[in-house]
């Protein structure tokens, strides 16, 4: 049961990386046009660019408290790899879902280098 619950945390915390990657790239283009500090989607961009500023203490912040007790923040700063960080990314945000207290953010990315 314990293995189940690490899973599916490691899995949320690479959708996490993923959405955000995706949504910073995309505000980024013009200029860093933050959105809502309390939307999911401006939850999601501020973890993107805390990592882009190499900010892991307040990348892992953003993490719900479930996933800061599965990962603390030395395996966090020491396990983060995102492996296109490099490449030029296109993102769009396609939609968020809300419950009740807790989000979805979907997005599509695609390198434009290729």
């Amino acid at each position: 049961m314990a293995k189940t619950w690490l899973i599916v945390g490691v899995t949320l915390l690479v959708a996490l990386v993923v959405g955000a990657v995706a949504i910073a790239v995309v505000t980024m283009r013009g200029g860093e046009r933050l959105l809502a500090a309390d939307s999911p989607e401006g939850v999601v961009q501020r973890y993107l660019l805390a990592l882009r500023r190499e900010d892991y203490q307040e990348a892992h912040s953003y993490l719900s408290s479930y996933l800061q007790t599965r990962c603390p923040l030395d395996r966090f700063v020491s396990d983060y790899y995102w492996p296109y960080a490099d490449e030029d990314q296109q993102v769009t945000l396609e939609k968020t879902q809300r419950y009740d207290d807790s989000a979805v953010v979907r997005v599509t990315c695609w390198s434009s280098s290729a």
